[in-house]
């Protein structure tokens, strides 16, 4: 395809796109110009670049790439769009204003380049430059501005704030731009694309290639009137035949019953419309379209990206066109779709569980408790009228027992529902440790004596702080301090302690009892766990669950380990804040206070 009226596409780098519009108008050619911003002061990927190239070639048949090869990417991109792509051979943009020789003598003498585009960018960081490395030694390092008509003040006044923020001398030059060097680099490079135009005419052979950054994407250029006059060389691969029978289904050059495009007429009226509103308004957006296609039984999603060129006139003058087989992507996105609805069906499902197992807890609440309220009324109102001793009151005291007995089994297990359903709700507030210890010790002691067992509480109690649900903190203590007298004998101990561990505060009831055996540690902290171990003490075993999920609802953990000599240790963590004694003695101030 030989460029039509000397057109070509020049991809260039913004501080040298005034060159390029003078070079252009110098010697009358029809180019369009495509400003990419400096890979000195931004980070320009190789994709980038490619983008840029092929839309100027797309558009216009050949590009001349203006950039510096200053870009590691632009020896990759000139081998691979060789015959279509003429670059300019120049390592940067001061080389491209002044030539190569004079570049290469400030070079060896240490300059330091700049010109209006990069003084802009450095304006605020001119210190940046007094600390890079000089080949020559020189400190510091000598200015050379390249500058055009009118801009001598921005560069004194450059020069000025070096001097005034670095308190160092800079000796500069200024340069007055060459531009024939670069017409010559552009003429040479244009010269280039007029021999390959000419070649590519003569052999008729489209030299093309695929874009660089995907394999499977398929580029063409239509006329105004959507005759193709332009497409690349399709590869033997499945996506780019698609992609081509696609195009030739847009275009109604074919019709074939096993290659089915779903909602096609709905997608061709809305290419249309986007054409229409081109012709009118000269729309300069494009257009995305996704169409899935059914052959062999096969699906396959192409995604079409359309734009629009227009000439000097505002007509149409191509339309430009990408497709990518994005089959891949569709089939992830059907997959999470389906994996999210999945789940929104799970957690519903979850949802409506959770409120029949609410209702059945609140409904088995009820029933339990309405006939337990009067029965433990009515023995504790036996037991005040009956007198001491007699057969009466012993029957009355042993119904209150039992009764009590009963509901504290209701407890456990309302609470052990709870938890599981997520009601468990907690009643935080800030507690000071010694005094939940002092509280333990207070109801312990005497029982501890009545048994001729021996209770101990470590004197070095950390002064902390704990924020807690105090009423289920001592409920944990209980069942540990509980579990201990049950599987102790006269004279054994039970020791309590507290210490502050990474945050945390760990409790650890320690007693000298029989220990727990080996086959049942693995249920200890399982409810019913005491039944499958064939224990005769009496309880459900619920006792340590309901301890588990007390500290795990405070955001601890609760763990068993066999004591030494002999005996049981069950150790728990609580998060905690530290206070000083002066805190702690205020705080007891406060609460007295409120108290009073």
């Amino acid at each position: 395809m030989k460029t039509e009226n000397n057109k070509v596409g020049i991809v260039t780098c913004v501080s040298m796109s005034n060159f390029v519009k003078n070079w252009a108008q110098h010697r009358n050619l029809d180019v369009r110009i495509y400003p990419i911003t400096n890979f000195c002061f931004y980070s320009v990927k190789i994709e980038m670049l490619s983008y840029y190239i092929e839309r100027a070639i797309l558009e216009n048949g050949y590009c001349i790439l203006n950039y510096g090869m200053c870009n590691e990417s632009i020896s990759q991109l000139k081998d691979h769009y060789a015959g279509r792509l003429s670059v300019v051979e120049l390592d940067n943009c001061y080389e491209a204003a002044i030539g190569t020789a004079i570049y290469q003598e400030r070079i060896e003498q240490g300059h330091i380049f700049r010109n209006p585009t990069t003084m802009t960018c450095w304006q605020n960081m001119p210190t940046l430059e007094v600390m890079q490395p000089v080949e020559t030694g020189l400190y510091p390092a000598p200015i050379t501005f390249i500058l055009e008509n009118g801009e001598e003040e921005k560069a004194a006044s450059y020069v000025n704030k070096l001097k005034s923020v670095t308190a160092l001398d800079y000796s500069v030059e200024v340069l007055n731009p060459q531009p024939h060097f670069l017409e010559d680099k552009l003429d040479q490079a244009y010269a280039k694309i007029q021999l390959a135009s000419y070649e590519e005419d003569a052999t008729r052979r489209l030299i093309f290639p695929f874009s660089f950054h995907n394999s499977d994407e398929y580029l063409y250029i239509l006329d105004k009137h959507d005759n193709l006059v332009f497409s690349p060389y399709v590869a033997p691969t499945t996506p780019n035949q698609i992609c081509e029978k696609l195009l030739e289904f847009i275009l109604g050059h074919q019709t074939d019953s096993s290659f089915k495009v779903i909602d096609f007429d709905c997608l061709l009226k809305q290419r249309g419309l986007y054409l229409d509103k081109c012709k009118r308004f000269a729309n300069r957006s494009s257009l995305t379209t996704e169409y899935e296609i059914i052959q062999d039984g096969q699906s396959t999603w192409i995604k079409e990206i359309l734009w629009v060129s227009y000439d000097d006139s505002c007509s149409i003058s191509s339309i430009c066109g990408r497709m990518e087989d994005i089959t891949k992507v569709k089939t992830s996105e059907k997959s999470i779709a389906e994996s999210y609805t999945k789940e929104c069906l799970l957690r519903q499902a979850l949802q409506d569980e959770t409120k029949k197992r609410q209702a059945h807890l609140k409904a088995l609440v009820h029933e339990i408790r309405t006939p337990l309220t009067p029965l433990l009324a009515a023995s504790d109102a036996l037991v005040n009228v009956s007198e001491k001793g007699t057969e009466l009151y012993n029957l009355a005291s042993s119904i209150r027992e039992g009764a009590e007995t009963l509901n504290n089994r209701i407890h456990d297990l309302i609470e052990l529902e709870r938890g599981k359903i997520g009601m468990l709700k907690l009643k935080m507030a800030q507690y000071s440790v010694e005094d939940i210890l002092d509280e333990l010790q207070m109801r312990y002691t005497p029982i501890f004596q009545k048994q001729h067992k021996h209770l101990t509480f470590c004197d070095e109690t950390p002064k902390a702080y704990i924020y807690c649900d105090k009423e289920r903190l001592l409920q944990i203590l209980t069942n540990l301090i509980d579990n201990a007298l049950k599987y102790t004998k006269a004279e054994d101990s039970v020791s309590v302690a507290a210490g502050v561990e990474k945050g945390f505060l760990r409790f650890r009831v320690t007693d000298s009892g029989a220990g727990v055996s080996a086959c049942m540690i693995p249920d200890l902290f399982t409810e019913y766990g005491k039944l499958s171990g064939g224990n005769n003490l009496s309880g459900l075993g619920l006792g340590l669950p309901i301890a588990k999920l007390y500290v795990e609802a405070h955001g601890g953990q609760i763990t068993y380990n066999p004591a030494e000599p002999k005996g049981s240790e069950f150790a728990f963590t609580i998060p905690l804040k530290t206070i000083s004694e002066n805190e702690l003695s205020d705080l007891r101030i406060v609460n007295e206070h409120s108290n009073s």
